[in-house]
């Protein structure tokens, strides 16, 4: 016992064994107090969001979603509902029986001007015949069988008016009537006496136009005629102003 109790003392006498217990418990606590550390250290994040959402969280009844009550639904009228669709559809026939309205009238009137052109161009090419008549009719013969023979053309001719009249085609002859320029064509001009405006007095050739649905006429061949005007020197003929009138008084 001796012995060992004197290996275990150093050279000095000091207790080895003793020594060592006590670096033994010394690194027992270091270790103890490291893993501690670790623990605390690793817990830090997670349970700081732990505790955030704990804090966050609501209490009661109202926690989960199953648990909220639900809104309430918006009652819509049957009887309502069915007025408002029914008015939808009224103006909605409304503006298509508008449209199909104002389509209706607008076809009329693009046929209506169609035919207009139509029997204008085609009233235009058959001048010519007319014209034809005109100067068989022109002549004076004295032969009575070429007198009922010029009795037959006439007719024909008239037939032939008729035809053009009962399409709004008139023929123009505005012998003596005041020159209008937009309708007539003055191949030949007279001085005559009395005449206080221009007046057409003679007729060459008849003119040809076409009363429109407006009133207005076309002037499909303008007529040509001789012109008869006023003497140079003579007065105008311009109607006196009230001026004037009331000086002469």
């Amino acid at each position: 016992m001796e012995a060992t109790e004197n290996n275990n003392q150093g050279p000095d006498g000091v207790d080895m064994a003793s020594g060592k217990d006590a670096r033994e418990r010394a690194e027992a606590q270091a270790g103890s107090g490291s893993a501690g550390v670790n623990e605390t250290a690793g817990a830090g994040p997670e349970s700081g969001a732990a505790e955030s959402n704990a804090a966050n969280a609501p209490d009661g009844p109202e926690a989960t979603g199953s648990e909220q009550a639900p809104a309430p639904e918006e009652t819509v009228d049957p009887l309502e509902q069915a007025r408002r669709e029914i008015e939808e559809l009224k103006d909605a026939w409304n503006r298509e029986r508008a449209d199909f309205v104002n389509f209706r009238k607008r076809t009329m009137q693009e046929k209506g001007q169609l035919r207009t052109e139509a029997v204008a161009t085609f009233s235009t090419e058959l001048i010519s015949v007319l014209d034809d008549f005109d100067r068989v009719l022109s002549l004076q013969p004295a032969n009575d069988e070429v007198k009922n023979f010029l009795t037959g053309v006439d007719m024909i001719r008239q037939s032939f008016l008729s035809i053009l009249s009962r399409n709004k085609i008139q023929t123009a002859s505005p012998l003596n009537e005041a020159f209008d320029p937009t309708s007539m064509e003055g191949i030949a001009t007279e001085e005559r006496e009395g005449l206080e405006r221009d007046t057409v007095v003679e007729v060459y050739q008849a003119g040809l136009y076409m009363e429109l649905d407006d009133g207005e006429r076309r002037t499909l061949r303008a007529a040509r005629v001789k012109v008869g005007k006023a003497p140079a020197g003579a007065p105008a003929g311009v109607e006196p102003t009230e001026g004037e009138t009331s000086g002469e008084s």
